[in-house]
């Protein structure tokens, strides 16, 4: 039983781990999708005054 009791801890710390890289990556993700639009719009902004 013992075994199974530390086999469970290391399984929920693994899962705690992929979701914390989970929320870092999809906040990252959200980061430069933000900075890739805002791009996008200054492009377009430069198209339209010249």
């Amino acid at each position: 039983m013992k075994d199974f009791d530390s086999d469970t801890h290391q399984f929920k710390t693994q899962i705690g781990r992929l979701s914390k890289m989970f929320c870092v990556g999809s906040s990252v993700l959200n980061a430069v999708a933000e900075i890739f639009q805002n791009r996008v719009a200054c492009s377009e902004q430069r198209h339209e005054l010249a």
